[in-house]
Parts: structure tokens; C-alpha cells; sequence
């Protein structure tokens, strides 16, 4: 990224704040283009607002910025690794079956939902076959303790979140 030459107290993303740049960090499904006009705004406001007043513009102008489509774009790509990975179609992984088979595909995708994007639960539980925020919730929780229980089933995890990075 070129650094974008103001004169004030964060001239790059280095000097920012470090509460606002670690928001910023965490937001990796942006555009470069986007990140730079991010940036820009927020450096451009650091001329005249105070450190408080600069992270809380930033973390707006960031959630603004960040829009449905790409939000959708990351979903899509997070559902379609997990669905390959078990051999399983989206369509009736994110139906309403109660199949054993597709529990845990399901569960695994709205785990990796939550841990890589901002949806709230009920936003996962939408995405995941239009289900209740509780299901979702539910999901991430027994998905985090199986980890912790079943090495088998973290290797899985593990190589699923590696695919998702890569990708």
C-alpha cells in the first residue's frame, strides 16, 4: 500500500492508534483500493479530530465501508470450502434436515462464519438454512468444544481453516 502524505500526527497506517489499527487489520476482505480511501478519510480527519475522536470515526467509516456484497462474497466462499471438503452438497447441507451427516457440516460452517466474519449469530443462523440465532450460537459453541475433546475432528477443522485462508 503507498503511504498517503498528510501532515498530522498519522501520516500511515503504522501511526495510527493502536485500537484503530488492529480494527483495521481485522477487516481483510477489503479492496486495496478501499483500504486507501479508508485510510485517506481517516488520516485526513486526524488533522483535526483527537485520538478518541480519530479511532471512533475510524471504526464507523471501517463498518460503513464494509458493505453486504462482500460480507455475502465471504459467506459464499466459507460455505462452499466446508461443503467440498466434506463431499456435500450446499443445498442440502443448508437445508432443513436433521441428518446426522449434514449436523456436522453445518455446524463447522457456521463456526468458521462467526470466526471470520462480523455476522451476528442471527445473521450466521440466516445464512445457514434461515435458522434461529440459538442454533447458531449452539453450532459454534459444540464446534469450539469438540476441538478441545476429539483430535480427529480439530485436524479437520485445522485443514478447513487452512483451505479458507489460502483461498
Amino acid at each position: 500500500m503507498k503511504k498517503i502524505k498528510k501532515r498530522g500526527p498519522y501520516n500511515e497506517i503504522s501511526a495510527l492508534p493502536e485500537e484503530l489499527k488492529n480494527y483495521l487489520l481485522n477487516k481483510f476482505f477489503l479492496s486495496s483500493k478501499r483500504w486507501e480511501s479508508v485510510l485517506g478519510k481517516i488520516l485526513a480527519q486526524s488533522l483535526i479530530l483527537n485520538e478518541e475522536e480519530v479511532v471512533k470515526y475510524g471504526k464507523k467509516l471501517i463498518d460503513e465501508v464494509i458493505d453486504e456484497p462482500v460480507q455475502t462474497t465471504l459467506v459464499a466462499k466459507i460455505k462452499n470450502v466446508v461443503c467440498d471438503y466434506y463431499n456435500e452438497s450446499d443445498q442440502f447441507v443448508f437445508s432443513q434436515s436433521r441428518k446426522a451427516n449434514l449436523l456436522e457440516v453445518r455446524q463447522v460452517a457456521m463456526y468458521f462464519l462467526r470466526k471470520y466474519t462480523d455476522l451476528t449469530y442471527e445473521k450466521v443462523g440466516k445464512y445457514c438454512g434461515d435458522r434461529e440465532h440459538a442454533t447458531a450460537l449452539h453450532a459454534f459453541r459444540v464446534v469450539k468444544y469438540r476441538i478441545t475433546i476429539d483430535s480427529h475432528f480439530q485436524k479437520k477443522v485445522d485443514e478447513i481453516d487452512r483451505i479458507i485462508r489460502k483461498s
